[in-house]
């Protein structure tokens, strides 16, 4: 079954509640300021190491930022390793270019 959870919580409105698929889940909590596109990269990178690593692949990743005052918001993720090779391979060409 799918569950129904908290994804993002505000001081004066109500919370966002969203369906997350069933299964392994990958997380990574942040404590930045918002949610961006490099948290979904590494999260790529993380699936890869770990499955490199022998353990079994996740069914989800997703980032978890939480807030100073408690408040936090979850955002699913979509990227995978070849999403980190590519950012890594360019960040390389720039470096032996130098």
């Amino acid at each position: 079954d799918d569950s129904e959870v908290v994804v993002k919580t505000y001081p004066k409105r109500a919370a966002v509640r969203e369906v997350l698929n069933e299964g392994r889940w990958m997380f990574d909590l942040k404590t930045s300021k918002g949610v961006y596109p490099s948290h979904f990269i590494q999260l790529g990178a993380y699936e890869g190491a770990s499955v490199e690593c022998g353990y079994e692949p996740t069914t989800s990743q997703a980032v978890v930022r939480v807030g100073a005052d408690g408040d936090y918001e979850v955002r699913v993720s979509d990227a995978k390793l070849h999403h980190f090779l590519g950012i890594r391979s360019a960040w390389q060409t720039m470096e032996d270019l130098r």
